[in-house]
């Protein structure tokens, strides 16, 4: 029995340590990443008068909602990405795979023609000028060949990257329209 566990298990340790080497070595890479993005700056208001409290149902948030739902955009983007099917994938050719899977493993799950596609991507943002000013997560346009905005009212914009960081997330972007909520 033993033998039988013995490299099953040194297999499992070696993939959560190699594992554990590319997320570190992933994290490195993504924080040491300079984005010199050069833009102009923006100068946001910030309206801090406070919500009347008073004559709302107690907890509820519904009002807040109201007020600010407007503001709230959907993010479409389109970035591209190299296709490769998994059988190009190391470990495809692994004894310990294909035992579960046989020959076909890398067959199984085949992602078209090796070559460049298209992905899309689909997040949210915030306006935060009148403008046209979006605040959204990096994550959401890192890469992306082009951003789409669609306003709560339905009307879609093609947006431009303004500034991002990575380190914490946001992201900037800007559409081309006045008097918005």
């Amino acid at each position: 029995m033993k033998k039988l566990f013995y490299p099953l298990s040194t297999r499992v340790v070696g993939v959560a340590l190699a594992g554990g080497l590319v997320l570190a070595g992933s994290a490195l890479a993504f924080n040491t990443v300079k984005d010199k993005t050069d833009g102009p700056s923006v100068n946001v208001p910030l309206d801090e008068t406070a919500i009347p409290r008073e004559g709302l149902p107690r907890g509820s948030f519904a009002p807040v909602v109201r007020k600010v739902a407007p503001a709230v955009v959907k993010i479409v983007t389109m970035t591209k990405v190299n296709n490769v099917s998994i059988r190009e994938f190391p470990g495809s050719k692994d004894p310990f795979w294909q035992r579960f899977f046989g020959d076909q493993f890398g067959q199984m799950f085949p992602r078209g023609k090796p070559g460049t596609q298209f992905e899309h991507g689909v997040g949210s943002g915030v306006i935060v000028t009148k403008d046209g000013y979006i605040l959204t997560n990096n994550h959401v346009v890192d890469g992306a060949k082009e951003v789409k905005v669609t306003l709560q009212d339905g009307r879609e914009f093609t947006a431009r990257l303004i500034g991002r960081d990575p380190k914490s997330d946001l992201a900037v972007v800007k559409i081309d329209a006045n008097d918005l909520p």
